[in-house]
């Protein structure tokens, strides 16, 4: 056996440790190691043939190829000269550098990073950080992982199977699960943990405030951008027209504007559709900024003829379709036919009745929205879970009425609770 060899034995005995997460050095390691090996790999090993390659016993120079192909298969590589070329060579050409391109080790990682890894066919998983080589799956496109899974893994490789001997799904005991099984991993990225109080200054408020009185307390707490309505107790109706101009004229509130003539569903007659769009106009006449529409079909999908003429009417403003969008049965599909109208936001509460409710599914449209079309996170927002709701779910924005009823009891925003909710926002912990 050659130094060089002997050098890349080395590494393979520490990687397959990093894989146990264990260090190998009396007996009870090494009967403990050839049960890993064999739950990873489907191949036996016996712990003599262990002990001699870890130098435990003598004939360490006699090791088989057929031994360290095993041992390179549970630690993600095809076989030994696979090993040797791929993590070996890059290895030996720069022995100083911790990280590839192609390899990733969980111990390099810091808590909250996100690993993003893909592999065929169109298979997506985004991983939160826990620390001790622990993550958790946040998103889970076209895979059998599921968000909220649980699993250890001490070592990602490129292009090879990412191999998971203790996935915890809902509590249950740990079970087995193989990633990439059919040509690897095809994706690896690590996306550092961003300044929470940086994630923060990016993140927009919106404040729901149902007429002037509302928008004023809403610029008395620091906001910026409302949804002027009207009647929130049946969910929100277009407001009165008086108050669209003094929003926009008098507070300067960058104001969007919630154009609904009723409450109850979401398919509306030849005639209420015309004053929708009669509306519309008139906002875009009055310099509003956007306008908050919402169109179903009576089996519950988009109206996407309507939906288009809305957005053409709208000639310049954003159009953001609201949470007639939490009805919808296939929330994927529905988002790709909104963004497909010319929306440029969806206010949601993830399909459930709160935000707090709907996070995993408000992950799954943050990332497949993407840079195409904002996710407006929206329902039971209070101070006390924003800071949950924007680490868990990366949204761009946050929508909350921070209500209080006013001595006839009517809903109206409370200037108060809308700097909480603002402060909260800004300084993430």
């Amino acid at each position: 056996m050659t130094e060089k060899q002997s050098e890349h034995i080395n590494l393979l005995r520490e990687l397959v440790e990093q894989t146990a997460n264990r260090k190998i050095k009396t007996p009870a390691d090494f009967n403990f190691l050839a049960g890993v090996i064999m739950e990873r790999t489907g191949e036996p090993i016996s712990t003599s043939t262990l002990k001699r390659i870890w130098g435990y016993i003598e004939g360490y120079d006699s090791t088989r190829n057929s031994s360290l192909n095993i041992l390179s298969q549970c630690v993600g590589y095809r076989d030994w000269d696979t090993f040797e070329n791929i993590y070996c060579s890059n290895i030996d050409k720069d022995a100083s550098r911790a990280i590839m391109a192609e390899h990733l080790y969980s111990r390099h990682l810091a808590e909250n990073d996100i690993v993003v890894i893909e592999w065929a066919p169109l298979r997506h998983c985004e991983l939160l950080y826990l620390g001790d080589g622990n993550f958790k799956v946040l998103v889970s496109v076209n895979s059998k992982l599921q968000v909220d899974d649980i699993f250890h893994a001490s070592l990602f490789i490129l292009h090879q199977p990412l191999y998971i001997d203790n996935l915890v799904r809902n509590g249950c005991k740990p079970t087995m699960f193989v990633v990439g099984n059919k040509g690897g991993l095809s994706k690896i990225k690590r996306i550092a943990n961003t300044s929470l109080i940086e994630k923060g200054l990016r993140t927009e408020v919106e404040i729901c405030a149902p007429g002037r009185r509302s928008a004023e307390n809403a610029v008395a707490g620091g906001a910026m951008r409302i949804e002027l309505c009207k009647n929130l107790e049946v969910g929100g109706l277009t407001p009165d027209l008086d108050d669209i101009a003094y929003c926009v004229k008098q507070l300067g509130l960058r104001t969007h504007v919630l154009i609904r003539p009723r409450g109850g569903d979401f398919c509306y007659t030849d005639k209420e559709f015309a004053k929708i769009i009669k509306d519309i106009v008139y906002c875009r006449k009055k310099g509003v900024h956007s306008v908050v529409v919402g169109f179903l079909t009576p089996d519950n999908r988009i109206d996407i003829a309507r939906t288009k003429m809305a957005v053409a009417a709208a000639q310049g403003m954003e159009v953001t379709f609201h949470r007639a969008f939490d009805r919808v049965t296939n929330p994927a599909e529905a988002l790709e036919e909104i963004i497909d109208c010319g929306c440029k936001r969806v206010l949601t509460s993830g399909c459930r009745p709160t935000a707090e409710e709907g996070i995993p599914t408000l992950r799954q449209l943050v990332w497949q929205a993407r840079d195409r079309i904002k996710i407006l996170a929206g329902s039971g927002i209070t101070p006390d879970n924003v800071q949950r709701i924007i680490r868990e779910t990366d949204v761009p924005e946050v929508h909350a009425s921070c209500k209080a009823f006013d001595s006839d009891n009517s809903i109206v925003s409370d200037s108060e609770t809308v700097k909480k909710l603002i402060t909260k926002v800004r300084n993430i912990k």
